[in-house]
């Protein structure tokens, strides 16, 4: 992006991705960067360079992709309660498709698109449409195969299959949970090609695979390869245990500051805003910090302890990650949340799961977490033939979302809202600019926006 801006004048350059609160974080790193590189160029935002989100509010031209390549070809905006984001992208294509060849200038010279996983087809079709001459396209080939098990259409220029943010025991780990891989009936699986296009090296033993990955050197005062990057505990009160955590690293690093820990809900329920809230107090009378709760804001602050719902984090990074869950779900849509959110760390990442029988943490799971601590390696059983094709059976059963719409009528339905003040709900959630706490089962934020319009409308 320095190249192409600094290179060629008059450039003008869109940087986007799905998360309000990445594209935020990218866009200052781009002025901390040109200036550590030395560029002269004053950074001309909104005329030449664009760092932000795909969707954009229908408020401000410049708040994401979509939304300013509508402006620009002066086609409909439609917000996320209007239509789907795979939607929205077709139609707008469509318009400009049709715009004659002699009459039609292109939005932007360069693209650059992150977390690719998160877009369909549509996007990146649309953002070819009114390219002038390149896209640059990343993302996590993980996610690919979790989300769509078609890691066989991919065919990157560069396949970058090591991680140098997080340790890669701690992405073995995070791959094992996310996948079942010490469960007796494994969530998902992939094919040799796959586990070595995400950076594995593989032997075969009778039906067995064992899996390791290249040791990286990362950091010059320690010993990456024997270094505890991941731990689990089973608290009976997590807002406690979250205090005690950060006490003991406080002990470990004495210079621990507030920016250096997340804190991520795992869970698409309610609770956790109660939640992070008690986090809030405690931490703030225990240690005198002051917390963001991101998944209101949407922002990472400076000097504050960074809390948030799953939602938020995709892209971030923190040396210390605490993740928060009441039991190990089987869902697809959970796995892959706990995979992205272990792998924030660059230093150690905490799972805690709720103390209880129904917990979801098995021995096995402890047994693969350690046994990968120590020795650097996991070896899992291959699936027959049958199970493979059981295990893809339920992934196409279980993608299959709920709209917005369906979503709030199923919560406004346990509340008894009448039918008239349904009604009114639903021009407002048409009025909603940002997807990013109501586009998937997260029914907890989106109960919450419910209940904040009936405080205006009544029951």
């Amino acid at each position: 992006m320095k190249d192409l801006y600094t290179k060629e004048e008059g450039s003008r350059i869109c940087f986007t991705c799905h998360n309000v609160i990445l594209a935020d974080s990218i866009r200052n790193r781009i002025p901390e960067f040109f200036d550590f590189m030395k560029v002269q160029q004053q950074i001309q935002w909104e005329s030449r360079l664009w760092c932000v989100n795909a969707w954009g509010k229908r408020g401000d031209i410049n708040s994401g992709a979509y939304r300013y390549i509508c402006a620009f070809y002066e086609i409909p905006f439609h917000s996320f309660s209007e239509k789907s984001f795979d939607d929205a992208c077709d139609e707008a294509y469509g318009f400009i498709k049709a715009i004659p060849h002699q009459s039609f200038n292109p939005v932007f010279t360069y693209m650059f698109i992150d977390e690719s996983q998160d877009f369909t087809e549509s996007f990146f079709r649309l953002c070819e449409l009114v390219t002038e001459k390149e896209i640059f396209i990343a993302g996590d080939i993980f996610q690919n195969i979790f989300e769509d098990h078609k890691a066989h259409t991919i065919r990157p220029n560069y396949l970058l299959s090591k991680c140098y943010r997080t340790d890669p025991k701690t992405l073995m780990f995070a791959h094992a949970l996310g996948m079942g891989l010490f469960e007796k009936k494994k969530i998902w699986w992939i094919d040799k090609n796959e586990w070595e296009k995400c950076g594995y090296k593989i032997k075969e033993k009778e039906g067995r695979y064992e899996l390791t990955r290249e040791p990286i050197k990362r950091f010059e005062d320690t010993d990456d390869g024997n270094f505890p990057s991941l731990k689990i505990y089973t608290p009976e009160n997590m807002a406690s245990s979250v205090v005690s955590l950060i006490k003991n690293i406080q002990k470990e690093y004495s210079t621990l500051t507030p920016d250096d820990v997340g804190i991520i809900m795992l869970d698409a329920a309610k609770y956790i805003y109660d939640l992070a809230e008690e986090i809030e107090s405690i931490v703030g009378n225990q240690f005198g910090w002051k917390c963001n709760l991101a998944y209101d804001n949407k922002k990472k602050i400076p000097e504050t302890l960074f809390i948030s719902n799953r939602n938020n984090v995709k892209g971030l990074e923190f040396p210390f990650v605490i993740c928060i869950t009441r039991c190990i779900s089987d869902s697809y849509t959970y796995r892959n949340t706990v995979y992205t959110m272990l792998t924030r760390s660059f230093l150690r990442s905490y799972l805690l799961v709720q103390k209880g029988e129904n917990s979801g943490l098995t021995q096995e799971i402890e047994d693969g977490a350690k046994e990968i601590m120590e020795t650097k390696r996991m070896v899992v059983a291959v699936p027959s033939e049958a199970e493979q094709k059981d295990i893809l059976t339920r992934f196409e059963i279980e993608k299959q979302p709920l709209s917005l719409r369906e979503r709030a009528t199923n919560i406004m339905a346990n509340m008894q809202v009448s039918k008239k003040i349904q009604d009114k709900i639903f021009e407002m959630l048409k009025q909603a600019d940002s997807d990013d706490d109501y586009s998937d089962e997260d029914s907890g934020a989106l109960e919450r926006l419910i209940k904040s319009y009936m405080d205006v409308f009544g029951k």
